[in-house]
């Protein structure tokens, strides 16, 4: 099962880089964009459009390393470190280790 690992946003907002664990021992990472789509009789529909989807890494910091120079908005960010959990937590849930943030549909309203 394919799970978000790492997650990097634009300071607006508008772009994304995500970096997954494969469940097959492989990773890999996908870039998208906002974009906008105007619906006859509904009005504008926001998403995240992938622009981007990298083939299979077989290590953690190729997929990393691969993803920052394809972003190039990501300026000369490092990549976030993993966050250190408890054994406890840790066999509860053990993937993903960041929890993702809601990336795709904004419902206008009224």
């Amino acid at each position: 099962m394919k799970s978000v690992i790492r997650s990097h946003a634009s300071e607006d907002g508008k772009q994304r880089l995500d970096i997954f664990h494969n469940g097959n021992g492989f990773y890999s990472f996908e870039e998208t964009c906002e974009a906008v789509e105007d619906i006859p009789d509904y009005g504008l529909l926001n998403f995240q459009k992938v622009v981007f989807e990298s083939g299979l890494y077989e290590r953690l910091e190729e997929a990393e390393r691969a993803a920052m120079a394809r972003a190039s908005w990501l300026g000369s960010r490092t990549p976030p470190q993993k966050k250190r959990r408890s054994a406890r937590k840790r066999a509860a849930r053990p993937w993903p280790l960041e929890e993702p943030e809601s990336q795709f549909f904004t419902v206008p309203t009224g």
